[in-house]
């Protein structure tokens, strides 16, 4: 959710960078800002600040002095073009959009990037500027553009880190720690002019089924567990069709945190993010993963088990795994319900797992067996 002190400081970066400049170029104080993107769109709140920076708004056919568009609709526009195109997009700029820039030769194309969570507008450059490296910008005022290492330190020059973003431009919720910074996922570098070149996504970063999950925010909540002194996460299983969350800690001390432990410290640090699934402690000398849990599954696990398995492809799914981390798992109720299973949307929201459903369901039918409750 962006908040109004975010649209306000899209507004402050944006009138310096882009608007400011672009009055002189038409040479009138109002500028025509050509309404070219839905509400949806991430160029829709670009040109929604224009407008409350008192230019006017052109719906439909008509000149205007500033286009918003995506770097990869360049080619296709005219070449005695509008005179100010913005080249909004959530990645850096290579040396096509420039070349693609540079045949505009009526405009001056600046490229705005800018994820969502920082209002569509973090960093800004000419998009002519650059040659070969691909490049974000420079950071927009009041944006806090910052390149840290794996400790979370600043970087020097041209040095390779992780590139963070904060300011009062963040959207609600986006950031983390103190001061509030938002994790972009990029590996990235400071240029001597000031721009920051993007050199790729961070290895921090993971595709768990779709959902892209960032490692280095769950490493960061597990360190936060007294019993861990190290621990570092990775996706394994892919090559099976079983792709999860696997934590390998280093103890703070003589007795290391168990799977529970860490999934608990972890529900509480970030709720509803991903869990590992299986755990080894040191040299691998300890390790736990998801089992069926103790005695013979029940006939809810067995079903819904089964069911999840058969939606995702794969021989099994373990009773411990966390659905809440899975869209895939409602195909799975959906089918459990058409089989029969009476199963309460209230039953699925209070809980995490296979193991923890079943034995809800179990207990409303009269059945729970000790030892067997939820695992969240």
């Amino acid at each position: 959710v962006l908040e109004q002190r975010a649209v306000g400081a899209a507004l402050a970066g944006l009138r310096h960078a882009v608007l400011e400049p672009a009055r002189a170029a038409p040479g009138r104080p109002q500028l025509r800002v050509g309404l070219s993107a839905a509400p949806t769109e991430d160029g829709f709140l670009r040109q929604l600040v224009a407008l409350l920076d008192g230019h006017a708004l052109v719906v439909g056919a008509g000149p205007v002095d500033v286009l918003d568009c995506p770097p990869d609709r360049l080619p296709r526009l005219d070449a005695a073009g509008p005179p100010v195109v913005v080249a909004g997009s959530r990645t850096a700029v290579g040396p096509d959009e420039r070349a693609a820039a540079a045949r505009l030769q009526g405009s001056l194309v600046h490229h705005v990037y800018g994820p969502p969570e920082c209002g569509f507008a973090a960093a800004s450059e000419l998009a002519t500027e650059g040659g070969p490296r691909r490049t974000l910008g420079r950071p927009l005022a009041p944006v806090i553009a910052e390149v840290l290492d794996a400790d979370g330190s600043h970087v020097a020059l041209q040095v390779p880190g992780e590139l963070y973003l904060g300011g009062p431009g963040l959207a609600r919720g986006a950031g983390k720690g103190e001061p509030s910074r938002y994790h972009t996922g990029l590996v990235a570098r400071r240029l001597p002019d000031g721009r920051i070149e993007a050199i790729g996504p961070a290895r921090t970063t993971a595709l768990l089924r779709g959902l892209r999950v960032d490692c280095s925010r769950i490493e960061t909540a597990l360190r936060g567990h007294p019993a861990v002194r190290r621990v570092s996460v990775t996706v394994e299983g892919a090559d099976r069709r079983d792709p999860h969350l696997a934590a390998r800690v280093v103890p703070a001390g003589d007795e290391p945190p168990t799977l529970a432990e860490l999934r608990v410290h972890l529900w509480r640090a970030l709720p509803g993010y991903p869990w590992p699934r299986a755990l080894v402690v040191g040299d691998g000398a300890g390790s736990e993963t998801d089992g069926p849990g103790p005695g013979p599954p029940t006939p809810e696990e067995r079903l819904l088990s089964a069911l999840w398995a058969d939606v995702l492809g794969v021989d099994a799914v373990p009773v411990g795994a966390n659905y809440w981390q899975e869209f895939s798992f409602l195909q799975a109720i959906a089918r459990a319900r058409e089989a029969g299973l009476r199963i309460a949307d209230r039953q699925v929201s209070r809980n995490r797992t296979i193991a923890g459903l079943a034995a809800d369901l179990a207990a409303r039918r009269g059945r729970r067996r000790p030892g067997r409750g939820a695992t969240s």
